[in-house]
This record gives C-alpha cells, structure tokens and sequence, in this order.
C-alpha cells in the first residue's frame, strides 16, 4: 500500500479533501462581501494644497530651518516614498536627526480578516487656520497646564475651573457640552456614548486585572510632579529635528494608580498596542458568565463549554490581540523625547461607519455584544491629546489609520 493510501485516522463530517474545498469557498465568500462593500471617502482638509511651507503637514522628524518650518526638499522626499510605497524610498527620506520613522509602510499592508485598511473611513482633521482648530488647540494647552490636577478635584481647582470658562469661549469647540458650555464635568472628555457617565478615570484603569493564577494591581510608574519637557522654543525645535531630548524624566518611585493628567499620559506613553481592551476583557470575563453575550452557544450546551473559562467566548481576548494591532497603520515617529507622552494629533475623532458584519454566525454576535462594555470602557479625555491611542469610537471599529496629508502639527511637551 503506498503512502498516500494509507487509511485515514481523522472522525468528523467531512474529509481533509472536502474540508480543503469548503475553507476556499468560505474565504472567497468573505473576501467577495468585502469587495462588494461601498468605499468611503478619505477626505483630506485641504492644508496640504494650501501651504506651500507646508505649515499645516506632518514633517516631524525631517529637517526645518530656525522658523520651524520643514525643508521643502526633505518634505518631498518624504511624499515621494509614500506615493511610490518603494522601500527604497523609503531608505532615501532626509531625516534632520537621529529619530527614525516608525512604521511608515504598515499602511500597504494587507490583512486576510476584516476589511481592508483603505476600506474604512474617518473625517478629514479640522484646517490649520480654522476655529476648530484654534480650540483644539486650547483645549490640549489646558491639559498641559492641569497635568498635575488631581482627576477628582476637577469640579474644584481653579485651573480646571478656568479651562472650561475658556473653552466655553471658543466659537467652534466640538468638545461635550452641558446646555452650551464646557463644565468641569465635561473637560477634557470625548463624544462618545457614555464618555460622560461616572467618574473621569473608569473603573477599568483602576481595578486588578485577573491575570491567569494572579493579580495584576493597577498601580503603575510615572514621572514626579512639574516634570515638563520642550518649554523652550529650542528645545521643541530639536525634537522637531529628530533630535534627542535634552534632559530625561524624573521618575516617581512609588507606583501609583492613575490620579490626573499627568499619570494618565505615562500610562499611554508605554503602554503595548492592545493592553487596554485585553485588560477590560480580562476585567470583564472576571464578572463570570453576567459578563457574557447571551447568544453565546456554549451558554445554552449541555455537554460543551469553552475552551477554559477565560476565553470562553470564543476566544474573544484572542480576538482583542488581533484588532488593535490592525489598526496601526500610519506612519508616525518614535518617541525620541520624554515629554512627549501627552501629544497630540489630529482632530477630535467622530464616529464614521466602517463597521462590518461578519459571516460568522456565532462570533459576530458574540463578541460584539459581549465588547458593549469595553466599548465606552476608558472614560478618558477625548482620544486626542492625553489619550491619542486608545479607543477612538468603539473597539470593534479600530479606527483606520491611513495616510492623510493635511494633518495639522503635533503641539506636545508644553
């Protein structure tokens, strides 16, 4: 008997043979309902045309004159990869300094589950010259100015007191507002369902976070009160340049849980891509099956249940692990300076549709529902500024990232 007549030992509904046929349909299927779906617009804010010194575009780590605008010629080698998406272009960009580029062709990447970056959509960022802007821009100075305000002595302090008097002011704030003015109840927070319920840190910050056979306590390094970076114009200018940063943080030695600005901005300045849904999810899953959608199947089995109790719903941690990461697809620079945790870019997030449903007919329901929780789960400031990478909308929309010319500067480490 040859070897490939050997008796097969396999005991299922269908053969490898078969199986093989039904994996191609079943991915052909998807990739076809993905293909069929409408392309939305990708819109741009029309700085990029605009200025010809390019005042209003992403130039961050390329060379710039005393004025603090870019080098025309670096720019263009800049665009010139992102245009030709050649890797030896990309090798060909004029950097002013030491920092590096960070993954700036993540955005031609494809990915066999989901949609394709491209396929999403989110708003052009309010124009450089714009009142939106202008706000935008207040908005994050006042966060520089209250790092050190103690999250629950918003209602109180005289400078989160002050902010919202100011922001109140502006023409064309888009931040929340309670009956047409910013209050201390709204600083600083985002536009989505259930950003203004409960306290400004959620609980999801502050609870342990079940970790297997242990605990992980939410008490975490950060740097010591009035530890401010690139205060000086030359200061910012070189980190602008891709230079290194002039003197390093002064670290707290106590770890603590997240009190205020300053706290909040350390944690996302080293924090992994999806270490805050995998910590809800954790979080959530420890509640027991309350936390778990009821259509789940393994619910309602007899004989069947997940695959240990912590990824009883269908692997949805798992599921956490992959969606972020997917959604890093824009070129962006290294954090050369430690006052940078607290930048900013682009515009306060609005909620664009580029959700999708998926064939699975039990996934789809199941993790869905069972990320209601997490999905308004990190009650921060709006996900620009103190909170530029955490959830922008909903988990499972995990924002696109794509190549936006236009985008207006980074303001940080003021």
């Amino acid at each position: 008997m040859k070897k490939d007549e050997l008796k097969s030992c396999e005991i299922g509904p269908v053969n490898a043979k078969s199986r093989r046929k039904q994996a191609a349909s079943i991915r052909e299927d998807a990739a076809e309902f993905q293909e069929d779906r409408p392309l939305p617009p990708h819109p741009c804010n029309g700085d990029e045309e605009k200025y010809a010194n390019k005042i209003g575009s992403y130039s961050k780590g390329l060379p710039h004159h005393s004025l603090g605008e870019v080098d025309r010629t670096a720019y263009k080698s800049l665009i010139k990869a992102l245009e030709s998406g050649d890797p030896v272009d990309f090798e060909s960009i004029a950097l002013g300094g030491a920092a590096k580029l960070t993954n700036p062709q993540g955005a031609y990447a494809f990915d066999l589950a989901g949609p394709d970056s491209h396929h999403l959509g989110m708003i052009a960022p309010p124009a450089f010259s714009s009142a939106w802007q202008a706000s935008e821009m207040a908005e994050l100075y006042w966060q520089a100015l209250t790092r050190d305000v103690p999250f629950a002595e918003f209602s109180t302090n005289p400078l989160t007191m002050a902010a919202a008097s100011d922001l109140t002011s502006f023409t064309d704030f888009r931040g929340p507002k309670d009956s047409g003015k910013v209050t201390t109840s709204t600083l600083f927070r985002g536009s989505t369902p259930g950003d203004l319920v409960g306290p400004y840190i959620s609980q999801f910050l502050w609870k342990d976070i079940p970790y297997g056979g242990t605990a992980i306590v939410q008490k975490y390094r950060t740097t010591v009160a009035g530890d401010d970076h690139m205060t000086t114009y030359q200061d910012w200018l070189d980190i602008q340049n891709g230079g290194a940063p002039a003197s390093q943080n002064e670290y707290d030695p106590t770890p603590r849980y997240i009190r205020n600005g300053r706290d909040l901005s350390e944690w996302v300045h080293r924090d992994f891509t999806f270490q805050s849904f995998l910590a809800g999810c954790l979080i959530l899953l420890g509640f027991g099956q309350g936390a778990l959608d009821a259509a789940n199947p393994y619910l309602h089995s007899a004989t069947q249940v997940g695959y240990v109790w912590r990824t009883a719903s269908f692997g949805l941690c798992g599921t956490v692990g992959t969606v972020r990461p997917r959604g890093l697809l824009v070129p962006e620079m290294a954090d050369p300076s430690p006052g940078q945790a607290g930048r900013v870019r682009g515009a306060r997030p609005q909620p664009v549709d580029g959700s999708c449903p998926l064939p699975d007919p039990f996934g789809a329901a199941s993790v869905a529902s069972s990320f209601r929780g997490l999905q308004q789960v990190w009650k921060l400031p709006s996900p620009h500024g103190l909170s530029r990478r955490l959830s922008y909308s909903s988990f499972l929309s995990s924002w696109p990232r794509l190549h936006c010319r236009g985008w207006h500067h980074d303001a940080e480490g003021v």
